[in-house]
């Protein structure tokens, strides 16, 4: 009896999952490409998140940047620590070229988003 290998392949590079259609052919993006999307959005890269204390409204702004390969979103001080400290309060997310400009702003966003409710006692009061 003769021993045989039966092989499976597959072309993974265009799925169809649930609607959503995923091209993972996608070239990887560098980080010069990804910067000039940013840069070219025409449109001014920050995040304005709306805080509310009763009939009290806040808007706190994060102006967004890119330093290197770091996405960056200056803010407020939120804390007396940061208050105190020399270096402007910031939130830093490495970007991951894997992802698109987008994906990457929603996890930037969601860092600040975090931030704020964790120190949201020393912004509102």
């Amino acid at each position: 009896m003769k021993n045989t290998t039966n092989i499976l392949t597959a072309d993974f590079s265009k799925c169809n999952l649930s609607g959503l259609e995923l091209d993972i052919s996608r070239k990887k993006q560098t980080l010069e490409q990804f910067t000039n999307e940013f840069h070219g959005l025409g449109k001014i890269p920050m995040f304005e998140i709306l805080t509310q204390k009763g009939a009290e409204k806040e808007y706190i702004t994060f102006d967004i940047s890119i330093n290197g390969n770091m996405l960056r979103a200056e803010h407020v001080a939120f804390s007396i620590e940061e208050n105190e400290s020399i270096y402007v309060a910031a939130i830093k997310r490495e970007i991951d070229l894997d992802f698109s400009l987008d994906e990457n702003l929603q996890e930037l966003y969601t860092d600040c988003i975090n931030k704020l409710i964790h120190n949201c006692y020393d912004v509102l009061s």
